[in-house]
């Protein structure tokens, strides 16, 4: 986890949109498959895409992994 000082030098130097995700969004991703959902699993690996272009940033608060 970084600090939050971290996280606004970090943002400050490469501005881009930020997307924060929760725990529905991370579980929608996972449950899309059982489901059929093809168009959110489509999103989830564009998201990641975007993310790894760093065209976006993706933020998860650290309490999701716990949730």
């Amino acid at each position: 986890m970084i600090t939050l000082a971290q996280a606004v030098a970090d943002l400050t130097a490469a501005p881009r949109p930020i997307l924060f995700l929760d725990s529905c969004t991370l579980l929608d991703i996972v449950r899309a498959p059982q489901r059929d959902l093809t168009a959110e699993v489509l999103a989830g690996v564009e998201l990641r895409a975007l993310a790894a272009n760093e065209t976006v940033r993706l933020f998860v608060q650290d309490i999701v992994p716990g949730e």
